[in-house]
């Protein structure tokens, strides 16, 4: 089977770092709009017990430091699924612009792994696993949220349906991790 998906990327319309938490993490309030901007991922399904991901942009991490990678093996140990995937990304978002193209790439082989191993997990139970992955992984819609709490909770806010916008991309690539260490850099 083969399924091709397309994943938006999505801006920051206003980010709030709360706090810091127990657990190390930030709390943060973020208010998201998807843009109509995407990256487009094909999956198959294998007999081979392997994952391999193959892209246009040589900008994508190796395969284990991949989200699109943790995103599929964190589904096949979860429910024991034994064949592999072969994904193909045809990459459109800026890698490292804060417009959460691989949390998008992400979310997108959750979905995948859901329909093409007929697991019939609800949208509830993938975001559970998207935030396991990263914060803005569970964010995939075509409207506006306001999160907090790492994406546990989400609020449907507005849609912006702009007829003109425009991105402007600094050339540096800046990390989540750079900008929002985990805890274990937290001093």
């Amino acid at each position: 089977m083969e399924i091709s998906l397309k994943a938006y990327g999505k801006i920051n319309l206003g980010l709030d770092v709360v706090r810091r938490r127990e657990d190390g993490y930030h709390e943060v309030k973020m208010i998201m709009q998807t843009v109509d901007l995407w990256d487009e991922l094909t999956f198959c399904d294998v007999t081979t017990d392997e994952i391999v991901i193959t892209s246009d942009s040589s900008e994508l991490p190796d395969v284990k430091d991949n989200i699109i990678y943790k995103a599929c093996r964190m589904m096949k140990d979860i429910y024991g699924i034994d064949k592999g995937v072969h994904v193909t990304v045809d990459k459109h978002i800026p890698v490292a612009a804060g417009m959460a193209g691989g949390s998008a790439d992400a979310a997108a082989a959750l979905k995948a792994m859901n329909m093409l191993f007929g697991l019939n997990l609800s949208d509830e139970q993938l975001m559970e696993h998207g935030v396991k992955l990263g914060a803005d992984v569970p964010f995939d819609s075509k409207y506006s949220l306001i999160t907090k709490n790492r994406h546990v909770s989400a609020t449907p806010f507005f849609y912006l349906n702009l007829r003109y916008h425009f991105y402007i991309i600094y050339p540096a690539h800046s990390t989540t991790v750079e900008v929002l260490p985990p805890p274990s850099y937290l001093l």
